[in-house]
């Protein structure tokens, strides 16, 4: 199973770096905007790691740790199963949605310039 999550990011990982190298040989200036959509897709991270904290008091990452077959720790153990699943399973999502965002709002001006 983890050999499954970490084929998953390597993928997702090199799918990033492809679409980051391509667009910065297309639009060089657009690096800082990708930046700034890293920061924010960090931010939501924090979001939502604060919302399953205090409103469901762990319960979306209690769920992911069954999935995951990490749920039977206890103590430092299972803070660190914890920071696995939420840096694992959690933040690439919401990274690759920001990416796939900006880059839609990046390569709409290049198509329309080049078609002209």
């Amino acid at each position: 199973m983890e050999y499954g999550f970490l084929a998953i990011l390597m993928a997702l990982d090199l799918m990033i770096v492809y679409k980051v190298y391509k667009l910065y040989f297309i639009q060089p200036e657009a690096i800082l905007f990708l930046f700034g959509l890293e920061g924010c897709s960090v931010l939501l991270w924090f979001v939502f790691i604060g919302l399953d904290q205090n409103l469901s008091d762990w319960q979306i990452t209690n769920h992911l740790l069954k999935a995951a077959g990490l749920d039977g720790s206890e103590g430092d153990e299972r803070g660190w199963n914890m920071l696995a699943v939420l840096c694992g399973i959690v933040y690439p999502p919401v990274g690759v949605t920001c990416l796939y965002t900006g880059m839609r709002f990046l390569t709409k001006p290049v198509t329309t310039k080049a078609d002209t």
